[in-house]
């Protein structure tokens, strides 16, 4: 485990600095190991964690293929996370509905976590995306206002820059989806770097 949790925190590193060759080599390396030690969670934040590098390499194909792996790990604390990142590579493929589908399990999935706990950031941003995401596939301007609510919620509770960064170029390569401009200035606005780090 400890291995695995220590290459997915190098594959970060190589991902923030669009290092996309390295990072995609760590990741994998760390599902080698996670798979050899049979450990549903890292197995799980491994592959999520690759999904993410290729999303944003514009590696589209390799990004489906490995979150549909994630989705056959039984990994209850990830589902969230697998279900948005699936969510966002079908949307940026052009599978709205099928998209669709999976951002409603997002949602499903954050509201149940943050009945637990309603500073669960991980959760939140998934919701976010989420959120975005159905406002596309809906082709509804209106929905963006759940996002922009929910992205106030985690500026309120994150103060980590690389984590914010983090955040914002996922919200990026979903906007990349954004074709009709559902997506407003004001969620732009919240979801901002700039507006983060103030």
């Amino acid at each position: 485990f400890v291995e695995s949790a220590a290459l997915c925190i190098l594959g970060e590193l190589e991902r923030d600095s669009q290092n996309w060759d390295a990072a995609i080599a760590r990741y994998q390396e760390a599902i080698q190991k996670a798979d050899f030690i049979s450990n549903a969670e890292i197995r799980n934040i491994a592959r999520t964690r690759l999904c993410m590098v290729l999303l944003l390499s514009d590696n589209l194909i390799d990004a489906r293929k490995t979150i549909e792996d994630a989705l056959q790990i039984e990994a209850p604390s990830e589902k969230h996370v697998v279900s948005a990142m699936y969510g966002i590579v079908l949307l940026r493929q052009g599978n709205h509905q099928q998209a669709k589908q999976q951002f409603l399990q997002t949602i499903t999935h954050t509201v149940a976590l943050l009945n637990h706990c309603s500073q669960d950031i991980w959760a939140l941003e998934s919701q976010a995306l989420a959120q975005c995401g159905l406002a596309i596939c809906d082709q509804s301007p209106e929905l963006t206002s759940y996002a922009i609510e929910t992205f106030q919620k985690v500026r309120e509770l994150v103060h980590d820059k690389g984590t914010l960064q983090r955040m914002v170029k996922l919200y990026e390569a979903l906007c990349l989806a954004n074709t009709q401009g559902i997506l407003t200035d004001e969620l732009h606005l919240a979801a901002s770097t700039e507006s983060w780090l103030k």
